[in-house]
């Protein structure tokens, strides 16, 4: 239920600030004369010896990630994050774009999605001369004789697979919704373990769909990863070639709704993302949604086994008189890196997210001498479920109808309306009676005014459905002495 790009987000801006040994996997080489920074005022960075590209850039001094900056279209620098020192030097950050071959028929509706996953890093069969990949999907497979594509991993398609093989497809159509179970783990399915369900499937009409292959006649070699709940079929599975080059395939046929949306389709690219970019990824299956009481208990949970390394406090009360808890680990008394989720109640996946990033940071499963100089020099305080009443009734509000990102004290008076689901709910009534009205506002306010912020980071679900991955503050902050 957690969203990779979020927290993965998240965790890396707290970890990479702290630089540790060696430079980060993201950060591209310098160019020969590296910009370096010559001054800093309000935020924005004063530039020397280089023209800086647009986008994510790392401030370093002598080797270490002193912050992180943003270059706009017109070559402006502002910093985001920590500090920029005089004559700091200044990197870009390349975020990994691997290379994918698609083979696939031009309106095969998986093609246009891989083509949204992949982005610019997604070349075609078609393309003269072949284009070197790190991967290749296929949908369907070359022309006949024609020699699988070079590339060490091949994605295929349960039809390309069976193709391939000369086995059948199995289809089915039942009135409940199927699954695949997991049988195998592979090291590129964090987070999953052997038998957990996974929701799997298409509609056509009132009937659900799946597609498996016949649990007999696979070729040596072959690993079965997931199974159909239907028939115990394959439908994930690995293969290793002979030249040291692997198969995975997977029904890619069956899910036919809004990947990343639809219950049947929301993982449908989890694992052939996975598979292709296995870098530091934490994510936790959860199979149902927790009560209230039931998550404050991992909460609860999680102290106790770490006790004296972190503590669980109340630092307030919700609109109807819910506990707001706050997990505090890291060195006592330093600056803060401030990390809220579930502000908007159905926005759940970010409680689950939080809980799951105190765990990597308090155990460490990657040995990343980062985490450990971040809990070192730095505290960390995440408070997972801002708005539990919101939580357990599924509303985005508060009890009181209240949107909670209305109830901060910036252009409260000007705030007249919004649409989609606020536009049920009068301004005066969705805003609060006041800035800060609310207890969940009030605890994040008192909580950032409590000491110094090294930064803060406000966690919620569906902005990439919107565009937006990381929002700025629409004013540069004030920094704090």
């Amino acid at each position: 239920m957690t969203d990779r790009h979020s927290y993965r987000a998240g965790l890396m801006a707290a970890i990479m600030l702290l630089g540790g040994s060696g430079a980060p996997a993201l950060l591209a080489d310098p160019p020969a004369g590296a910009a370096r920074v010559s001054g800093e005022q309000e935020g924005m960075l004063q530039v020397k010896g280089g023209k800086l590209p647009e986008g994510p850039v790392e401030i370093r001094q002598e080797g270490a990630v002193t912050g992180f900056a943003r270059v706009d279209p017109e070559g402006t620098a502002r910093l985001v994050l920590g500090r920029a020192p005089k004559d700091a030097e200044i990197h870009p950050i390349a975020m990994p774009e691997p290379r994918v071959l698609l083979v696939a028929p031009p309106d095969h509706p998986a093609a246009k999605e891989a083509g949204v996953l992949f982005g610019a890093g997604m070349v075609l069969a078609s393309s003269q001369p072949a284009p070197e990949a790190d991967a290749a999907l296929l949908l369907q497979l070359p022309e006949t004789n024609a020699p699988l594509p070079k590339a060490r991993t091949l994605f295929l398609s349960l039809d390309a697979y069976a193709a391939l093989r000369g086995l059948e497809v199995r289809s089915h159509q039942v009135a409940k919704p199927p699954a695949m179970r997991i049988t195998a783990v592979a090291p590129w399915m964090p987070g999953l373990e052997v038998g957990h369900e996974l929701p799997w499937f298409g509609k056509e009409g009132d009937r659900f769909t799946q597609r498996s292959l016949p649990a007999d006649g696979l070729p040596d070699g072959a690993r079965v990863l997931a199974v159909s709940t239907l028939d115990q079929g394959p439908i994930l599975l690995e293969e290793e070639l002979p030249d040291g080059r692997r198969l995975v395939a997977l029904d890619l046929e069956s899910p036919n709704g809004k990947a990343g949306y639809d219950p049947g389709s929301k993982l449908k690219w989890f694992f052939i993302a996975r598979a292709l970019d296995s870098k530091a990824f934490y994510g936790r299956h959860v199979p149902r949604r927790l009560t209230v009481e039931e998550y404050t208990q991992q909460l609860r949970d999680l102290a106790d086994q770490h006790a004296g390394r972190v503590t669980l406090a109340e630092i307030g009360k919700g609109s109807a008189g819910d506990p707001i808890f706050v997990l505090s680990l890291g060195k006592k008394d330093a600056p803060r890196f401030v990390f809220t989720g579930v502000l908007h109640g159905g926005e759940v996946m970010n409680a689950y997210g939080l809980l799951r990033l105190a765990e990597v940071l308090l155990e460490n499963p990657a040995k990343d001498a980062r985490i450990s100089r971040l809990l070192e020099e730095y505290s960390v305080e995440i408070i997972p479920l801002l708005n539990a009443w919101g939580y357990a009734h599924r509303k985005q509000t508060n009890s009181r109808d209240c949107d909670l990102n209305r109830n901060f004290d910036y252009l409260w008076e000007e705030f007249t309306g919004d649409g989609g689901w606020r536009a049920a709910i009068k301004p005066e009534v969705l805003r609060g009676a006041a800035p800060f009205s609310e207890g969940e506002s009030q605890a994040v306010r008192d909580r950032l005014l409590a000491g110094k912020v090294a930064g803060y980071i406000d966690f919620h679900q569906h902005g990439r459905e919107h565009g937006h991955m990381l929002m700025l503050p629409h004013r540069p902050v004030q920094r704090q002495p």
